[in-house]
């Protein structure tokens, strides 16, 4: 989402819908990339998350605090971006190395 879309709060519930699916999407595709042990890790996560709550979430409130979370997901391909640019620079290609030898 754009930024004057979060700061007029929309009230088309289709659109947030729709971004929310979208950002599900990209966080499933995203999974099929990751290693055993970070899919371990967030399995643990999501075995303590279900025994801590009391009773699931209703579509609603999943759909409220998913609305929160599109803010953050502007973040992800920032992130990738940045990750894919820094692992072409010699500077941090000669730092990982240097920390693997610790």
């Amino acid at each position: 989402m754009s930024l004057p879309l979060l700061l007029i709060q929309p009230t088309a519930q289709g659109f947030t819908d729709a971004a929310l699916l979208t950002f599900l999407a990209i966080l499933l595709l995203s999974m099929v990339r990751l290693r055993r042990q970070s899919l371990l890790i967030l399995l643990a996560l999501m075995a303590i998350g279900w025994l801590i709550l009391p009773q699931l979430p209703s579509v609603g409130q999943l759909r409220q605090a998913g609305s929160f979370v599109l803010i953050f997901a502007c973040l992800l391909p920032t992130l990738t971006l940045v990750r894919a640019t820094a692992l072409t620079m010699p500077s941090v290609l000669d730092t990982q190395t240097r920390l693997g030898q610790l």
